[in-house]
């Protein structure tokens, strides 16, 4: 089993949380970690994707979520 950083699970969005900064679906989140192009990380059967992947992802694909 893999242990995650305890301030990093701190500074981890739910799929919830993320899909409401987003603007879109909790299933487009979920889509783009199954795909592999968002990476994630799971605490018991919750999706947590760490703050700085949001930052990353956010930086790469401005148009897609204006530039939020």
């Amino acid at each position: 089993m893999h242990n995650v950083d305890t301030d990093q699970w701190r500074q981890a969005l739910t799929v919830n949380e993320l899909s409401q900064r987003w603007g879109c679906h909790p299933i487009t989140i979920r889509r783009l970690i199954s795909g592999g192009n968002l990476p994630a990380f799971r605490v018991g059967r919750e999706w947590r994707i760490r703050a700085k992947e949001v930052e990353r992802h956010e930086s790469a694909n401005k148009p897609f979520h204006g530039g939020g």
